[in-house]
Formats: structure tokens, sequence, C-alpha cells
């Protein structure tokens, strides 16, 4: 049996169009958002935090309904955690909205009868206002100086308004005054589009024309070109009323506002250390939650907790319905989906990982990630990684992303994506091992300068075609790769790049492996020692020196990464 055939989904035959990075922002007409959108909403997992948080977030607005006022919400966890997967599900799931298919978005996500009842109840109580709308995004960097401004602008983003405000109102303006569509047809019966338009809003004499074709009492074009502006001049610093006063405009219908779902994503990160930006966040919500008819429901995102930083404990007071997500949500949002085993191949995977208990057992024994007994409830689950392995990975990429851009979930999903592709092929019993992921992030590395440009040409050039030279290669990026992990006490977990250590991380087939490598580990890194690629930098005591732990030596260029590879002697 092929490891493929255990999949529920053959990773050979699916995409992860998202790269596991989910953009909070409104996909308008977009095929390939609309595509990106359908996978989000058909691998989203309902359950632990996130089946919790929608539900907290949805009592919380329906109970609010007949108070004077709504509560905010505040997602928070470590970067790619989910944070922004799980609002921008919730986006879509608000309004049920409808692909061109006719599917719907409740309808493609499995969700706990809980939620969908609250789901259910929020489309019934919304016929009596003015339905249900949403919109979502981040609040723009070009604005950072004025923040009612930036909210402003998201919103006008979500409506496919321009985010020029003077511009957007005029569109609003024409709207409201009932002369849209008669500009419009002035403006394509020459060949001209209402929007080309409005971005020369004080300069175009076609629009003044078209707008004296809809109003006769602006006699001139001259006439409409100088109310134009007059009436919508530039103003980069409206007050809180004017932001509420677009939002009412662009949402409500009859003079009825909708159950309105709010997403501004990434909160903490545009606010920063700016105690200004924070105030103003604090001044909108106050002012979203009281003042909008009880009808908006404001969400925001960031990656710690609110009572954590000076600056988002000011959010505290608004923000009151929080959802903290955490490691255990992403492990099984990875088992979930990338990882799902059809049922009736389970009992194969742990007959085959039974029968290979002794390998997997000795994998990293004496440090931190070695193997426990709380694995062995998840071996079949996270199988063709082990548990083992899945530790190190989580370790090598939260100490080599400083940025946190590329940590946990979105960077995870990706890469143990790739690997079950890369190993579908293998026999059953064939794994993933640990130095996999080097090429995963190798570039990101490079970017982010925890990773010089030649010390990576010289690991790859190590590749010379032999089975040889892809085990050189692959010996060099696990000692990097084992270097980045911390020594100081406390957060040492005592993984040292050992002949031992890297055999348990470089073993694939758990059958065969390890007697052929524990012959050529050992030989090859004296080899690449006395060649001057690697340094021993620990030895044990004793009558005959054994080299027990290395690090890079280069040609000409001493490499120890921030420090020296050290070894647990005897």
């Amino acid at each position: 049996m092929k490891n493929r055939d255990i999949y529920f989904r053959d990773p050979t035959a699916i995409e992860l169009l998202n790269n596991g990075v989910s953009k909070v922002a409104e996909i308008g007409d977009d095929e390939r958002l609309i595509k990106t959108l359908r996978f989000e909403l058909e691998t989203f997992v309902c359950e632990g935090e996130y089946a919790k948080g929608l539900e907290r977030i949805l009592r919380a607005y329906l109970g609010n309904l007949s108070r004077k006022e709504q509560e905010a919400g505040w997602i928070s966890g470590f970067f790619g955690s989910g944070k922004s997967h799980l609002v921008k599900v919730l986006r879509y799931l608000w309004e049920d909205y409808h692909f061109p298919d006719g599917a719907t978005a409740r309808s493609l996500v499995k969700l706990p009868v809980e939620i969908n009842d609250l789901l259910t109840e929020l489309t019934n109580r919304s016929k009596q206002a003015g339905g249900l709308r949403a919109a979502a995004g981040t609040l723009g960097a070009g604005s950072m100086d004025n923040v009612r401004l930036a909210f402003i602008q998201l919103v006008l983003r979500a409506a496919n308004l321009p985010e020029n405000l003077a511009q957007a109102r005029f569109l609003l303006w024409l709207r409201e005054s009932e002369h849209e569509e008669t500009v419009e047809k002035f403006l394509a019966a020459r060949s001209k589009t209402l929007f080309a338009e409005v971005k020369n809003l004080k300069l175009s004499t076609q629009l003044a024309e078209a707008l004296v074709a809809a109003d006769s009492s602006y006699g001139t074009p001259a006439n409409a070109q100088a109310a134009i502006r007059d009436q919508f001049r530039d103003d980069n610093s409206p007050t809180i009323d004017q932001a509420l006063d677009i939002v009412r405009k662009i949402f409500e219908k009859n003079g009825e506002l909708p159950f309105l779902l709010l997403v501004v994503d990434e909160v903490q990160q545009f606010i920063g250390d700016r105690v200004q930006r924070a105030m103003d966040i604090q001044e909108i919500a106050e002012n979203c939650c009281t003042k909008l008819d009880n009808r908006l429901l404001l969400l925001g995102t960031g990656q710690s907790a609110l009572n954590t930083t000076p600056n988002l404990q000011r959010l505290q007071a608004r923000f009151t319905v929080r959802v903290q997500l955490s490691d255990a949500d992403v492990e099984g949002v990875i088992r979930k989906t990338v990882l799902r085993k059809k049922p009736e191949q389970i009992p194969a995977i742990e007959s085959c990982l039974q029968q290979n208990q002794g390998e997997i057992s000795r994998q990293l024994q004496g440090t931190r990630l070695e193997s426990t007994h709380a694995d062995d409830a998840v071996f079949a689950a996270d199988y063709p990684l082990l548990p083992t392995r899945r530790r190190f990975w989580e370790k090598v990429l939260r100490n080599t992303d400083q940025s946190g851009t590329k940590a946990q979930l979105r960077s995870q999903l990706q890469i143990v994506f790739e690997a079950a592709r890369q190993t579908a092929e293998a026999s059953l019993g064939v794994v993933v091992p640990a130095d996999f992921i080097y090429d995963e992030i190798a570039s990101d590395l490079i970017n982010s300068g925890q990773l010089e440009r030649e010390y990576d040409e010289i690991i790859r050039k190590q590749r010379d075609g032999t089975p040889e030279g892809d085990l050189r290669s692959r010996l060099c990026a696990l000692i990097f790769l084992i270097d980045k992990l911390p020594r100081t006490p406390g957060s040492d977990d005592g993984v040292r790049a050992t002949p031992e250590i890297l055999i348990d991380l470089l073993v694939a087939d758990l059958k065969q492996d390890r007697p052929k490598l524990e012959q050529q580990v050992p030989k090859l890194l004296e080899k690449m020692v006395d060649a001057g690629h690697l340094m021993a930098v620990e030895q044990k005591k004793g009558s005959v020196p054994r080299i027990v732990a290395f690090s890079f030596i280069f040609v000409g260029l001493k490499f120890y990464g921030r420090r020296s590879v050290e070894a647990q002697t005897s």
C-alpha cells in the first residue's frame, strides 16, 4: 500500500489554494479569490476554540440586540494561529455568501448544531431589520496618522468605493439623489465610465456635463463643476460622526440599518506602540457599539490578549467578547485537513506503526522532544509526520521566524501539505524526514537574514548527484537547523548535532533506514571534518576521543549561527 492510498483527499490531486495564509479582504468578482474562499470554507475545522469562539460571538451579538449597545469582539493568538481564517469564515457565514453555482457558505462548512442554530436565528431576526451585511479588511498603512480616516477607508474598500473621501462622498450623493443611473448612461454614450471620471472629480468636464444632464438646475457644466468643488472638498481629518454617517449611507436600506458585521484584521499590528492610535480605536469601537442602532458587530484581531500590553489594555472596556486560539487548535486543523485519513485505513496505519514502535520510541531519546505515551493517541492522525519531528519543526519555526510571518498554522499547513505530497508515492511505513523542512523555509531564512546565501549555496552544492552527496547536504541542513534551537537554561531542549540524533532525524523508512545510516553517517561526518566542511565542537572523554557534536566551518568561512553547537558531555 502507498501512502497516498490512506488519505481522505489524495494530496497529489488537490491544491492548497491559499498556501496556508488566509487574507481578510473582500473578494468581489475575482474568480481566483472566489475559488480560494470556497476551499477555505470546505476545509474549515469548526472544533476546539474555533467552534467555541464562533458560538461565543454569535450568542453575545444576538443577546445584545435587546439591550442598549453591542459588545465588540477580540480574537487573539500567536502569529499564524488562524485568527484571520476564523474571522474570514465568519464574515461569509454571516451573510451566507452565495457562489455562482448556487452553493452557499453555510452549506459548505460542517458546523456544530449549536452554531447552525445561532446562524439561523440571526437570519430570521435580521428579516425584521435590513437583512444581513458584512465587510472585512485591515486598516491601511497610508492613513495611520488619522485612524478614523483609516477606518472609513476600510469600509469604502469593502463597499467597492474609492478610498478618497471626496470621491466616495460624491458617489454616495449620486445614489442618494438618484442621479447615478442617468450620469452612468450619459458617460457610457461617450465611452466613459463613472469610476474613471470620478478619479478626476474636480477636473472632469465630462462628469460636469453628465451632472447637468441629470439635473438641469445646474445650468452649465461650469456651474456643476464649481458645485462639485465646493460640496466635495478634500478632507483627511473626518470626525467620528462623519465616519458613522458614511457607514449608514453605505449600508442603510430604506432607512433601516441591517445586522452588520465589520471585521478589522491585524488591529494590534496597526496600533503598534502608538498610544493615540489605541485611543482612537477605543473611540471608534465605543461609537460603533452605541450609535448604530445596536446593529453593528465590530471584531478585531491581534497576537496578544487585551490584558498583556499597556496599549491593548485601553481596549478592554469595549472589546469584551474574547476568543483566544492555541497550539491545540492548530494541530487539530492540520490533522483534519491535509493529514485527514480514510477511516477504513486507520487500522492499517496503526498496525504499521505498532510494528515499528521500537524505531519510533527511540527517536530523540534524552531530549525534551522525545517520544512520550501521549503521542500514542496521535500517531495515526499525524502520520507520515512523527510527533517528535512535529515538535522539532515547531521549535525551528519559532526560533527562526523573528517577524512571526511564517509561524505555526500558516507555515505548518503548507509545509505538512508539501510533505504529504512528496511522500505520497512511498510505501506505508515511510515517514517524513526532519530535514525536509530546510528546503521549505530556506528562502525565507535568507530573506530574513537568518541564513547567509553563501552558506545555503554550500549546503546545496553538496548534492553532486550521488547518494553520498545527497546525504552530505541533508546532514549539513540538519546541523544548521539544530544550531538555531535555543541553548539558554529553561528553553534548551537538549537537541545536539550528534551522530545519534542526526540519524534519528534522517530516518524515513522505519523498517530499513537505520542500519544503513548507522554505517554511513559517522564515517561521512568524519570525512567532512577532515575535508574542512564541518568542525567537531565536543568530544567524549576517554582513551579514544570520539566526536559527538558538529558545527560548520566552511573553507575560509567560520559559521556558527548564533553560537557554537555545544554537546552534553558524558
